[in-house]
């Protein structure tokens, strides 16, 4: 397969886990002729590697918006071809949740210690 270059756009990830993103992506593509299934490898990769829940969109024309955990974005290119990876889901799910069963029994998670009732603050 030709040689193509990786030229990252945009990251909030450690180099590391840069390094990881485009070796997967170089991978799928070199595997995968269908965009849709490059992504879901990336994806099924990055759930393995680094714990779901990962999210990925690969083609040669797109926007986005996306909300992604701290330290878990990367936006590159590889050839002509663009790939947005990030995690956002379960994690962010389950720490709301915590939070929640915390403050859902009549105290807020700052003012438990000092066990004031939420609606007194």
């Amino acid at each position: 397969m030709t040689e193509r270059k990786a030229v990252i756009k945009n990251a909030d990830m450690s180099e590391e886990m840069q390094q990881d993103a485009v070796d997967c992506a170089t991978q799928a593509l070199e595997k995968f002729n269908i965009e849709k299934d490059i992504a879901a490898f990336i994806k099924k990769e990055f759930d393995k590697r680094y714990n779901p829940t990962w999210h990925c969109i690969v083609g040669r024309n797109f926007g986005s918006y996306v909300t992604h955990e701290t330290r878990h974005f990367i936006y590159f290119y590889i050839g002509q071809v663009a790939v947005l990876l990030f995690k956002s889901g379960l994690d962010m799910l389950e720490k709301a949740f915590e939070l929640f069963s915390i403050c859902g029994e009549g105290f807020c998670a700052e003012s438990r210690k000092q066990n004031v009732p939420k609606n007194a603050i």
